[in-house]
């Protein structure tokens, strides 16, 4: 078989993406760079070498070599957003939150984010007590940590513990967003597709930011991470796949496309917890893939959410924080929603990905029905 390379970065492939020789980070790269309307500089002169797997690589010679051979998105795009816009838009939302004759009143003793906090640990205590059950039944490696009691995850594990947090967070979001309860059946199981999906990953990210200081390992569940630096720990022997190289080859590709999304950004973000308290709201709020049937009567339900969440959040950057510019964290904010929704839609592929050519999920109907 002839040995093909990508045109922008020329590390080796095995599929075309966009129509192009081209690898699925780059188009990842591209993707992202357009639907935020990024404008980015040359540190050098404009012939600079693209590497894929090396941070320094100057992301202006990479976008326009994109451009050069061809690459083409033709997706919506979002409209590029100033600092300042966002801000105006915060307490815009704000004040009229706190001028609503159905919100004049004094403000609750439990605002929103301090409700999102007790209901989390809830929901985090019951999913502890489940996971040490089950490694009762798994025997896993240990995982030196400071801190922390931690093990070494596989697929089977996460197979269990991920059912344990769909569970827990389906009981979680009904008791951290009250208004969903007034939705109609149908409505509320959109809803709750939409947001389980976005909230493993937000959780996931932010626990591993808060563990790990580099990218070896990812916080899988509340006691196991996964080690990115062996695959060979993902699948156990005792599950004898019998595509196993490529199977073990297609996870470690979609495990360095996920680390390239989130993980700059929310690094650099530097959350408190009230903030990710914040982003599993804004999460919530979040309707894009929501059925566009429902969506109309959906977004009307969580609009008074969104702006108590921009609300508890204003005041908490001036009260507490004590900043008088906060749209920096802000538009952290607003941009995390934004790649959490693209790995969102990368963790379907992935999963069809292993349904459908590795047979991986077979008689997994529960999350075939949420990520399919």
């Amino acid at each position: 078989m002839e040995e093909r390379s990508c045109l922008i970065c020329t590390s080796p492939i095995t599929s075309t993406h966009f129509g192009l020789d081209a690898c699925r980070a780059c188009c990842l790269f591209f993707k992202r760079t357009k639907l935020a309307g990024r404008k980015f500089d040359c540190p050098g002169k404009g012939n600079c070498i693209i590497k894929k797997d090396d941070n320094t690589t100057c992301r202006k010679c990479r976008f326009d070599r994109c451009v050069e051979v061809g690459m083409e998105y033709e997706g919506p795009l979002r409209k590029p957003r100033k600092m300042k816009e966002v801000k105006k838009e915060i307490e815009s939302s704000s004040s009229s939150f706190e001028q609503s004759p159905s919100t004049s009143s004094p403000r609750p003793s439990e605002s929103i984010l301090e409700r999102i906090d007790r209901e989390y640990k809830v929901c985090t205590e019951s999913r502890l007590i489940q996971e040490k059950n089950l490694h009762i039944i798994f025997t896993l490696p240990r995982v030196p940590h400071i801190s922390m009691d931690l093990f070494l995850s596989n697929l089977s594990f996460s197979k269990k513990s991920f059912k344990i947090t769909i569970f827990e967070c389906l009981t979680f979001v009904r008791k951290a967003f009250p208004t969903i309860t007034q939705l109609l059946i149908e409505e509320q199981r959109s809803v709750l597709k939409n947001f389980v999906i976005k909230f493993s990953i937000i959780e996931g990210h932010y626990r591993t930011v808060k563990l790990w200081n580099d990218d070896r390992y990812y916080m899988s569940s509340l006691t196991t991470c996964f080690d990115i630096s062996n695959k060979e720990s993902w699948l156990p022997e005792s599950e004898m796949h019998k595509e196993r190289k490529n199977l073990l080859g297609t996870m470690k590709s979609y495990t360095t496309d996920q680390f390239s999304i989130i993980f700059p950004t929310l690094r650099k973000a530097e959350l408190t917890d009230v903030e990710f308290h914040g982003l599993l709201a804004l999460a919530f709020c979040d309707l894009a893939d929501v059925d566009k049937g429902t969506k109309d009567r959906v977004m009307r339900l969580v609009d008074s959410t969104r702006m108590e969440t921009f609300s508890d959040l204003q005041r908490y950057y001036t009260k507490e924080m004590n900043l008088t510019d906060y749209s920096t964290r802000i538009g952290n904010l607003v941009t995390l929603i934004q790649l959490v929704k693209e790995s969102a839609r990368l963790m379907q592929e992935e999963f069809r990905m292993y349904t459908t050519i590795f047979d991986l999920y077979a008689n997994e109907e529960m999350l075939k029905e949420l990520l399919l």
